[in-house]
């Protein structure tokens, strides 16, 4: 292994250019709902989601129940948008997320024409690649087939609204518009064309994380191609996805980083796998600093935004 010596300030530029490309697409899905926000003042907001998606068990649920707040004191979106937003985010990166895993998939094939002899197990890996890209694909259909397929949320109040709670009908009755507003949300952001433009920048931004393994591998002495590494870590992607219930994937991810590069032979895999995941967990680390410093001092009143002059938002009323 070779010391990375200054050239370790690269190990952050590939996730910083990841996020840019997902704020983008977060952008363009509210550009659909008639709101332009600034992607400067957007950006820390998603670097402080993807904090709370990393650093926590089950994260993701805890950072999309936090964004609408952010977003709110950001720019006064009302949640009825966030919320639409991040569904259509939600099932848009999951699409993505299938392009990309058909991507490792593919490139796993190429690796194998390089390599006539590999083991049986090692030949069957695209294969088994190529075939999970069915989760998030499937994930993704059924998610926006569900949100943007009618009033559910306006039936699911209907369905709330029946139970004999005193506390609970007086909350849903104050809340009744915003439960109608996202619902038109939803609805218009599935009608007209779709969401080509977010899906493309998540594509690129998933391929970053493979930019990124490739670089860190680089850092520590691991020469192998980007087609090598698009192969094992698209795979591993569904790893991470599959074991959201750990904090950046801790455990199955590392493991499965220390057997790709056994597999593809690097010399001395378990001190390169040791110090490019002390790289990769650094990278988060500081991430995740810079994520919590934003929800913690980057407060302000929710600035004016341009916004048409006929919208179907509503704003929640204050608890």
């Amino acid at each position: 292994m070779v010391a990375a010596g200054p050239c370790v300030l690269l190990a952050i530029v590939p996730f910083a250019l990841a996020q840019a490309f997902d704020t983008a697409a977060w952008g363009a899905v509210f550009a659909r709902l008639g709101r332009r926000l600034p992607l400067l003042r957007l950006y820390p907001i998603r670097v402080a989601v993807e904090a709370m998606t990393l650093s926590l068990p089950a994260g993701v649920v805890v950072a999309e129940s936090v964004a609408p707040r952010l977003l709110d004191r950001s720019f006064g979106v009302p949640p009825s948008a966030a919320l639409a937003a991040a569904g259509a985010r939600r099932w848009l990166t999951m699409r993505a997320h299938a392009v990309y895993v058909t991507l490792g998939g593919l490139a796993g094939l190429a690796v194998l024409r390089g390599h006539p002899d590999a083991a049986a197990l090692m030949r069957v890996g695209p294969v088994v690649i190529l075939a999970s890209a069915l989760l998030p694909l499937g994930a993704s259909i059924a998610l926006s087939m569900t949100l943007a397929g009618g009033p559910r949320l306006a039936k699911l109040y209907a369905l709330l609204a029946k139970m004999p709670v005193p506390a609970l009908a007086e909350w849903l009755a104050a809340r009744k518009r915003a439960f109608v507003a996202t619902d038109e949300s939803f609805a218009k952001l599935a009608e007209g064309r779709p969401l080509v433009l977010p899906t493309a920048l998540l594509v690129v931004a998933w391929v970053f994380e493979s930019i990124e393994a490739f670089v860190l591998l680089r850092l520590v002495g691991a020469h192998l191609s980007f087609t090598e590494v698009l192969a094992f870590e698209a795979g591993l992607s569904v790893l991470r996805s599959v074991w959201f219930f750990a904090p950046a994937g801790l455990g199955a991810q590392d493991l499965g980083y220390l057997a790709a590069l056994h597999v593809l032979g690097v010399p001395d895999a378990a001190a390169v796998g040791a110090a490019f995941l002390v790289l990769k967990r650094g990278r988060e680390l500081l991430w995740i600093a810079l994520g919590y410093a934003r929800v913690a001092f980057g407060g302000g009143e929710g600035a004016q935004v341009r916004t048409p002059k006929k919208t179907t938002g509503v704003l929640l009323p204050s608890p």
